[in-house]
């Protein structure tokens, strides 16, 4: 029981270090690797617990605490790992589509189209990050269609493809950065959000772009990011499972 690990766990673990590669993991919520065996030692009695279960129950209540709270929540999300729609197929994604989709998503209704099916934003965000950096002003562009208040995720992955300054494998011939006209009208539409992923990213561009001639106005909102952006420290009382 204590060496068998269902693959929807292996997969939380894999997202997790995804998450924190690319700076988005705020440390305040363990992966769920461990969370069945968890749940059956609390089960047991004490006086059965072999030492190797007293030690593993120990190391398990550390990471996830009250066992009620995952009762409660996340009927699906900890098995929506990876976003379905296919990384080779999210390019072919058309403009009008993407655009339902996201709005299906704030709505929170549950859509199937093709070969796409539900999934969380952050999830499907990844295959929008995956299409934006194989056409980073097309994107862009899109992004000025979704709502402002969207979830962060889906902008986040739209600056990431406004980093890259060279094609990705596999690129177009006459693939092209995107604009600092597009960049800058993406982050006008989104100007007033403070969430983290967007403060991230918008400053990951800068950095990976620094020759270019960006307005008055988006170094003054770097400087805003820099002096006033909240970026909560973790609970000193809590646990931090990177892996």
């Amino acid at each position: 029981m204590l060496r068998f690990h269902a693959s929807y766990e292996k997969r939380d673990v894999k997202t997790q270090l995804e998450a924190i590669l690319y700076g988005l993991w705020r440390g305040d919520t363990p992966n769920h690797y461990g969370l069945p065996q968890y749940a059956l030692l609390l089960a047991l009695p004490a006086q059965r617990l072999s030492d190797r279960g007293a030690t593993a129950l120990r190391t398990w209540r550390c990471k996830f605490g009250d066992l009620q709270g995952y009762r409660n929540s996340r009927s699906y999300g900890v098995r929506t790992i990876v976003s379905p729609i296919p990384p080779n197929r999210a390019r072919g994604i058309s403009n009008a589509n993407w655009i339902k989709l996201v709005r299906n998503l704030m709505a929170d209704q549950e859509k199937r189209c093709n070969f796409y099916s539900e999934a969380s934003p952050e999830r499907l965000s990844d295959s929008l990050r995956e299409a934006a950096l194989f056409m980073p002003e097309r994107y862009l562009q899109l992004g000025l269609r979704f709502p402002a208040n969207s979830p962060s995720c889906f902008f986040a992955a739209l600056l990431h493809a406004a980093t890259a300054t060279e094609p990705p494998e596999n690129a177009s011939e006459d693939w092209m950065p995107a604009s600092v006209l597009a960049i800058e009208t993406l982050l006008e539409h989104i100007h007033d959000k403070m969430d983290r992923e967007i403060a991230l990213y918008f400053t990951r561009v800068i950095h990976s772009r620094p020759d270019e001639a960006w307005s008055d106005t988006t170094l003054y909102q770097l400087r805003i990011y820099a002096s006033q952006h909240p970026d909560p420290i973790s609970n000193p009382n809590s646990c931090s499972w990177p892996c």
